[in-house]
């Protein structure tokens, strides 16, 4: 080799030693485009979603699903630049991605019916927005009705905050009063803000800051644990330097002074229902329908506040005969 070739594969190697970082960051810089381009799309369509009035949670959700189905296709095809070029092959793989990581059918579908807004808002036509069904697309069996408790154990549940006395115990007595009582779900408790309560506890405000808002009127058992918790429950839960305005006040606070999230109170029901030896996992849902029932009308929930709320009974009185009817009937 002469010395004219081993000059020559020097400067070579010296000219691609200066081109590979420039090259490199290209590369990248593309990638990052790609990526910014997609969330600014997404978050587009977050706000298009607040402006037709989704809550919060439900907007949350949805922008979760749909960054898990964007990255789940870039990962099957890196080459993708628009959303045009996703087709109906990507998505059918996605969905069938979802059964194999033993996907509820009902959480399938809701994934599959947030990516057709999605595609809708981007103009996009796509097999799931043109009613084309996608292979292996689940068939959502309709939701069974909620096992409701019997009326020793909804005695039992109220009465297992006073059980155990502590800063947290009229919160939590305040919280399953309002599920039982009032049919709210753990998403209107966790938006509840201090200013949302009416004076004396007798109706609050649900959804005050959204578009929807309603007003739900409280029976007496709900209203006496919420005056309580308001009283000397909730100061126990501060933290200095909350906000001095009523509106920016969380209602309900955990134990580190912040707003209670909607799965503190799954797992402030589920730890009550155990210690109050209900032998079957108890959700708010479950809770809820109770003021739907006979039980959330009858005499003996409306006037034995003392009963179920102060004493803690564990056994509902005899419900007295209705009148003008034989005791032995």
């Amino acid at each position: 080799m002469t010395i004219l070739q081993i000059i020559n594969i020097c400067l070579l190697r010296l000219s691609l030693l200066h081109l590979l970082p420039n090259l490199c960051y290209n590369i990248v810089e593309e990638m990052e485009g790609r990526d910014t381009w997609v969330e600014n799309t997404i978050n587009r369509f977050l706000v298009r979603l607040k402006d037709d009035g989704y809550a919060h949670n439900t907007i949350s959700a949805y922008g979760s699903d749909i960054r898990q189905f964007c990255a789940f296709v870039r990962k099957v095809d890196a080459s993708l630049a628009h959303w045009q070029e996703i087709t109906y092959a990507h998505q059918a793989v996605y969905w069938t991605h979802l059964e194999r990581l033993d996907r509820s059918p009902s959480s399938i579908k809701r994934k599959c019916v947030v990516v057709a807004k999605f595609f809708a808002f981007c103009g996009v036509k796509s097999p799931v927005c043109s009613g084309v069904q996608i292979v292996n697309q689940p068939v959502v069996a309709p939701s069974a009705r909620p096992l409701l408790l019997s009326p020793p154990e909804i005695v039992r549940l109220l009465g297992q905050p006073a059980r155990t006395l502590c800063r947290t115990t009229a919160r939590d007595r305040a919280l399953l009063e309002l599920l039982c009582e009032a049919g709210l779900q753990p998403s209107d408790l966790a938006g509840l803000d201090v200013g949302d309560v009416e004076a004396g506890a007798h109706a609050i405000v649900c959804g005050a800051a959204s578009n929807h808002p309603r007003r739900v009127v409280l029976g007496l058992r709900a209203t006496a644990a919420l005056s309580d918790y308001l009283l000397s429950g909730r100061a126990g839960l501060r933290k200095d330097g909350e906000a001095t305005n009523r509106d920016d006040q969380p209602l309900f606070l955990n134990q580190r002074g912040k707003r209670l999230t909607r799965q503190g109170i799954w797992l402030i029901v589920r730890t009550h229902a155990a210690a109050a030896g209900i032998g079957r996992p108890v959700t708010p849902r479950i809770l809820r329908h109770l003021s739907q029932t006979k039980w959330a009308e009858t005499p003996i929930y409306e006037d034995t506040a003392s009963f179920l709320l102060l004493d803690g009974i564990a056994v509902l009185p005899e419900q007295p005969n209705p009148p003008n009817q034989p005791a032995n009937q």
